[in-house]
């Protein structure tokens, strides 16, 4: 019996992990920066958040509609949504590399 992990699993956690990770990063605006905690249609500028995320069977459509339920709830803020499956651990440690 194999105490591991399914990649079933991991890719179930991965993605849930990823969106509260987004939920989180946007709960309250500011709040890393010690700007103030305005909802970010206030200021009448529009942020922008890049999900990136790696995609499997049915993956896509279904955080799809999670975003677009956050972002009806959240006007002012635009997210770039950027889904990969091949190339996405590539695409993933290019944009960590420093600047």
């Amino acid at each position: 019996m194999s105490s591991g992990m399914s990649r079933r699993q991991f890719l179930q956690i991965a993605g849930v992990s990823t969106v509260g990770i987004l939920a989180a990063a946007c709960a309250a605006p500011g709040a890393a920066t010690g700007g103030s905690s305005a909802p970010a249609g206030s200021s009448g500028a529009t942020k922008k958040i890049i999900f990136s995320s790696y995609t499997w069977s049915g993956y896509e459509a279904s955080i799809n509609k999670v975003i677009d339920a956050w972002v009806a709830k959240n006007p002012g803020v635009e997210v770039e949504r950027q889904f990969a499956a091949d190339d996405y651990y590539t695409k993933l440690q290019t944009q960590m590399l420093p600047a």
